[in-house]
C-alpha cells in the first residue's frame, strides 16, 4: 500500500502494509502504525494528506460585482410607484447575494419578481392598514415564498 492510497482509508481501519508493519489507524490525516524489528515494538506516526485535502480549495460563487445595484435598477424601473432606495448598505447586498445564491438566480429572475408584485396592489398601499412595501421587504425569504403562495394577489 502506497502512501497514494493511505489518504482514502476509512477513520480506525487496519490494513497491512507489509509483514511486520500494520496501520493502525487513519485520523485528520495522521496514520499511525505499528512495527517489529529487532529492539522490538514500535509505534509510528506519519502524515499523508487527507483526500479532501488533494482537492483544489474552491470559494463559494460570488454574485458578480455590481449584482446588487443592477438589481436596485430593476426595482426602481418595475416598482416605481414605491419608496426608493437611498442607501444600498452591506446588509442589503448580503441579502440579495443569499436570494440571488438561493431563488432569484438571474437578473432574469428579479425582474419576474419584481414585474410579479408590480400587480399586487396590497404592496402598494391598497390595504386597510394603507401599508406599503418597500424594498427591505421585497429582500425578507418570506416575501417570495408568499408571493408565490398568492398571499398578496388582488382580491
Amino acid at each position: 500500500m502506497t502512501p497514494e492510497t493511505l489518504y482514502s482509508m476509512e477513520l480506525h481501519e487496519v490494513h497491512d502494509v507489509n509483514p511486520l508493519m500494520d496501520v493502525m489507524k487513519v485520523a485528520g490525516g495522521w496514520i499511525y502504525t505499528q512495527y517489529s524489528d529487532e529492539t522490538g515494538l514500535a509505534t509510528l506516526a506519519t502524515f499523508v494528506p487527507m483526500h479532501n485535502e488533494f482537492q483544489p480549495k474552491t470559494r463559494k460563487k460570488r454574485v458578480q460585482q455590481g449584482w446588487a445595484e443592477q438589481v436596485v435598477s430593476i426595482y426602481h424601473a418595475r416598482l416605481s410607484g414605491l419608496p426608493k432606495v437611498a442607501t444600498l448598505t452591506e446588509k442589503r447586498k448580503v441579502a440579495i447575494r443569499k436570494l440571488t445564491e438561493s431563488h432569484l438566480k438571474t437578473l432574469e429572475d428579479w425582474e419576474a419578481y419584481f414585474m410579479d408584485a408590480s400587480t399586487k396592489n396590497f404592496l402598494f398601499g391598497v390595504n386597510d392598514r394603507k401599508w406599503v412595501a418597500d424594498f427591505d421587504f421585497f429582500l425578507r425569504e418570506g416575501t417570495i415564498a408568499k408571493m408565490q403562495e398568492g398571499k398578496y394577489d388582488n382580491r
